[in-house]
């Protein structure tokens, strides 16, 4: 990569399976801790505050079911409880087409950033305008929204070897992943795609160098006006 040029930022999100035991997920967690590579880690209310409580070091996501409807009292219960619980948890997770809940109402709740499959149609414009090649969105201030990268029907090895050689990542881009492909798999299956993961941003890294973030990042990153200062970095050799 040219020294002239930003690296660029890849955020992995990995589900954690319903049910999870504390103990299960320290083994899931241990290759990202040992490798140094910043995984976000996605849970339902109940496990991400069963979880959280035990792990608080770990970065967390909230996945919100949206295949129902839910009141707004609903959901500022739901983040309350959550923000009790678990301390800081500033990013929501939303898998499928479903519209994002109220911005409003998430907002007021902490949150900061919606990782999202798609993006809803909204009658207002964007507040604030993302640096080219990165898949963001701000309707209401103070609130990102994120599209993940959307993930081919295949297995782990196929897609990580497709996305390598057709380039996929380029300089000063981003790039959100489900580590999961948001299958809602088990334990081992979850583990043996995010170690896929993992290994595939190693050798991304190795080339052409990128930066590792956090969704919680992604507010701090997208408001600095520079791009490729947070985060740790695999740089080509």
């Amino acid at each position: 990569m040219p020294h002239d040029q930003s690296p660029a930022t890849v955020i992995i999100l990995c589900g954690v399976p319903a049910g999870t035991s504390a103990t299960a997920f320290r083994t899931l967690a241990a290759e990202p801790r040992a490798s140094g590579v910043p995984v976000t880690w996605v849970a339902d209310r109940s496990d991400l505050v069963r979880l959280a409580t035990e792990e608080a070091d770990a970065n967390w996501a909230l996945s919100l079911d949206t295949t129902s409807a839910i009141s707004r009292q609903e959901l500022r219960q739901q983040l309350a409880t959550v923000r009790q619980s678990a301390g800081s948890v500033d990013t929501v997770v939303i898998h499928g087409n479903a519209t994002l809940p109220p911005r409003d109402i998430l907002l007021d709740g902490g949150i900061r950033t919606a990782v999202v499959d798609r993006f809803d149609d909204v009658p207002r414009g964007n507040r604030r305008p993302a640096p080219e090649g990165w898949a963001c969105r701000s309707v209401l201030w103070g609130l990102w929204e994120v599209q993940a990268a959307s993930v081919p029907n295949q297995g782990i090895i196929e897609r990580l070897l497709s996305w390598a050689a057709a380039s996929h990542i380029q300089p000063g881009s981003l790039l959100v992943i489900h580590a999961d492909a948001g299958t809602g798999c088990g334990v081992q299956e979850t583990a043996k795609r995010l170690s896929g993961q993992l290994a595939w941003c190693t050798s991304v890294g190795r080339r052409c160098g990128v930066r590792m973030a956090r969704a919680a990042d992604l507010p701090a990153l997208l408001g600095s006006g520079d791009h490729a200062r947070s985060g740790s970095v695999l740089r080509a050799a």
